[in-house]
């Protein structure tokens, strides 16, 4: 299996008009995904530019205003606005037994549970994060619903480390912001 990263989620042009593509590289309303192998390996990606200082400080004041306003959303809003992505068609076909990695929400963050859940029901299995180290790439472990999560790093709920480590179908990815085209900018630590 592989990883796709799907970044247009939930844009309107996304949920409207999925377009197929080869396993390497696929593109959803004009996003580019990347995919990879658990071990970090990247095996396609768009092209992306060298580091530069002034990208750097763009996306940082990005980040910083994107989350201020993702902050400044009330409770109430964000948990309507998750119920309204589980309601939403998924805009990629999900058989059942995919396996689908989320995320715990923390702090602003949109909950994608009720989206997850609603993906279980109709046959996934699920998945979430582990942070392994500074540097490391995730470790998925599979999850199930009512299965106690263990805190960890940065506010994360994470699954116990017994849980089987998986391979993910399909992942859904924390962000900061996105532009038109799909590009994510998350947090700025580089595990996504």
């Amino acid at each position: 299996h592989s990883l796709c990263a799907i970044r247009a989620f939930y844009s309107p042009e996304a949920a409207d008009s999925p377009h197929q593509a080869s396993p390497q590289k696929r593109r959803l309303s004009g996003a580019h995904f990347r995919t990879h192998s658990l071990s970090g390996q990247i095996k396609s990606q768009t092209p992306l530019p060298a580091a530069n200082p002034d990208i750097t400080a763009a996306k940082a004041a990005l980040r910083g205003a994107s989350l201020a306003r993702r902050d400044a959303l009330s409770l109430a809003m964000r948990k309507t606005a998750s119920e309204a992505f589980a309601a939403k068609p998924f805009p990629v076909p999900v058989s059942p037994g995919a396996i689908v990695s989320g995320f715990s929400a923390i702090h602003s963050e949109i909950d994608p549970m009720p989206l997850m859940l609603a993906l279980r029901a109709r046959g996934a299995r699920l998945a979430l994060p582990v942070v392994a180290g500074r540097g490391k790439p995730l470790v998925m472990r599979e999850w199930e619903p009512g299965v106690a999560l263990v805190a960890a790093k940065f506010g994360l709920s994470e699954p116990p480390a017994d849980a089987p480590q998986v391979d993910p179908d399909i992942l859904l990815v924390p962000l900061s912001c996105f532009d038109r085209n799909g590009h994510r900018i998350g947090y700025g630590a580089g595990y996504y």
